[in-house]
């Protein structure tokens, strides 16, 4: 259990700031088209920062003291433990919206760009990828259910496939930059 708790913050954590990333990735590409794009993007930040900084409070403060989470001698008082499941939920609805945000957002942008059409084609799916971490999100919220069996480190396991896979798409997403010359090589895009 110990472990598990200090792998939810790091979960936590992981996915905050892959989805800032993001954010700031697509406000590169929005800052020069429009501010309400960029006020929605920066909501967005703001709001999922907010979110996230919640659960791990949640997290932190579900035992006092947090050491009777995992250690049965240690006597403590546990929260109620539905709050930390509404609180998941809540951050994967925040997940789902900032992933589709950041992938509509520049999709919409690039279809007003002047350039091959090929090269609009690409990065339309390559940002649209983003479609895929919502599905991430929304995949974690139906194993959530789950949590409320006595041993949840074991039902943890399926929707902690779907926490890794969120963050590492959101991690190739932030890269794209760094990625351009070799999708330029592979598609021949420039």
């Amino acid at each position: 259990m110990k472990r598990a708790t200090f792998l939810q913050l790091v979960n936590v954590i992981g996915i905050d700031l892959a989805k800032i990333s993001v954010c700031v990735l697509v406000l590169r590409v929005v800052d020069k088209a429009g501010t309400k794009f960029s006020r929605c993007l920066w909501a967005n930040i703001v709001l999922v920062s907010a979110v996230h900084i919640a659960e791990i409070i949640v997290i932190l403060v579900q035992c006092i003291p947090l050491k009777a989470a995992w250690n049965p001698n240690v006597k403590g008082k546990y929260g109620d433990s539905r709050l930390k499941f509404q609180v998941l939920y809540i951050e994967n609805g925040f997940d789902a919206f900032t992933d589709l945000t950041c992938a509509v957002i520049p999709v919409y942008l690039f279809q007003r760009l002047q350039m091959n059409r090929r090269t609009k084609i690409a990065l339309c799916c390559l940002m649209g990828l983003g479609a895929i971490t919502a599905v991430c999100a929304v995949v974690k919220s139906v194993y959530t259910k789950d949590f409320h069996t006595p041993d949840y480190t074991w039902t943890f396991r399926k929707p902690a496939v779907w926490f890794i896979a969120e963050i590492l798409l959101g991690i190739v997403l932030a890269s794209m930059p760094a990625l351009k010359p070799i999708f330029d090589k592979a598609f021949h895009l420039s």
